[in-house]
């Protein structure tokens, strides 16, 4: 479906002189798909290699470190089993979701986090780049390692996070998005996982399917070391390139971010593996500095035009890698339409008969409490919740 609105992908290549180097390539594709013939594509959701010489250490103590993975915690408490959430006001079929706490480091609520996530991120970086008209590139930054040890610890890590706002700006950031990333996959390793994963489910190749296959075993950190560094999609002018006389510190530059889903996929990826913090402290895991800070910047400051292109473009992107990924968000996983919220059930049930209207109506009966399965079924699996509203 294309925007009605009088912006095209293309018209956001914002383009201006900038400093010529063999490192400032754009992007060409994160996860290396497209979203026409979305369905047809899920097995090129591929993440390009960034074919780097830089060589990182290689660090096997990596228990014990204040930060997990997204999903990689415990369920907590409060978060059900088994909720409805959506149906198609086209076929009447009822979609469900494990889990309603949306917190990044429960096991069954990570990917619902990480899409809220990501939309909320693409609103502000897609506004701020069609309002000043700046690029978006996507950049590395490793300390060295005799720093490693200090930022095992949450408190030691704060100490490091300034510097490495310092070194952004040095290199040329008006302001940006800075992701914390601990671990780095071994590359020793990396078949046994992709073997891992084809057993599963359908291999899509590329890293970002191996950080997903990661939270499915036990024993996961023996498929990483710790290697700790920070990713920045950064606003810029132009940036300079690393040097000798960044005392230690690795800069790289990995390309311009010159497209709407170059950014999604970008976002998407760093978000499938980014640190999370494990204490009991409330910490923003997702970061904002400079230019693109809360203070200085939200979509609520763009004009009314851009906002639109942005909501609307971003549903798009969204909806089509969800398809791509295999996640139900906003169409229809038996005949593609648009998924409703369940609460609306009572405008679209007279379309229905029979099985389908019985099972929307005891659907909705459960979402508004009256008549709600058991727990044990809640917990249990989605085919016999299925049974239970077919009955």
């Amino acid at each position: 479906m294309r925007s009605n609105n009088e912006f095209t992908d293309h018209q956001l290549d914002l383009t201006f002189e900038e400093r010529k180097s063999p490192s400032h390539n754009s992007v060409s594709c994160y996860l290396g798909m497209s979203f026409s013939n979305r369905r047809e594509q899920k097995q090129k959701l591929v993440l390009d290699d960034y074919n780097s010489s830089t060589k990182y250490i290689l660090n096997d103590n990596n228990a014990d470190i204040d930060y997990i993975m997204p999903g990689f915690g415990k369920k907590p408490r409060n978060c059900e089993g088994w909720v409805i959430t959506k149906f198609c006001s086209s076929c009447g079929s009822v979609h469900m979701a494990k889990g309603n706490c949306k917190t990044a480091g429960c096991p069954d609520c990570s990917t619902m986090w990480r899409y809220e996530r990501v939309k909320k991120i693409l609103e502000r970086l897609m506004s701020y780049k069609m309002s000043n008209k700046v690029r978006l590139s996507h950049v590395v930054i490793s300390p060295p390692e005799v720093l490693h040890e200090e930022m095992k610890d949450h408190n030691g890590l704060k100490n490091i996070i300034k510097q490495v706002y310092d070194l952004a700006k040095q290199k040329g950031a008006i302001g940006g998005l800075m992701i914390y990333h601990p671990w780095r996959l071994r590359d020793e390793r990396k078949d046994e996982l992709k073997a891992i994963a084809t057993q599963k489910d359908d291999w899509m190749p590329g890293d970002f399917h191996l950080y997903k296959t990661l939270k499915d075993l036990e024993d996961w950190r023996e498929y990483v070391y710790y290697s700790p560094h920070f990713h920045i999609i950064g606003s810029s002018k132009w940036w300079d390139p690393g040097s000798m006389d960044d005392n230690g510190w690795i800069f790289k530059r990995i390309g311009d971010l010159r497209q709407p889903d170059d950014v999604l996929k970008c976002c998407m990826y760093l978000l499938s593996h980014m640190g999370i913090y494990s204490g009991s402290e409330k910490v923003n895991n997702i970061r904002w500095f400079g230019g693109l800070s809360s203070n200085s910047w939200s979509i609520n400051k763009a004009s009314d035009k851009i906002r639109k292109y942005v909501y609307v473009r971003i549903k798009e992107l969204i909806e089509g890698f969800s398809d791509a990924e295999g996640v139900s968000y906003g169409s229809c996983s038996e005949c593609g339409n648009k998924l409703v919220d369940v609460s609306l059930i009572p405008m679209f049930i007279h379309k229905f008969e029979g099985e389908k209207k019985h099972i929307l109506k005891k659907a909705y009966r459960w979402y508004c409490g009256v008549d709600p399965p058991p727990k044990t079924l809640r917990d249990g699996s989605k085919e016999d919740l299925m049974k239970w509203l077919k009955s």
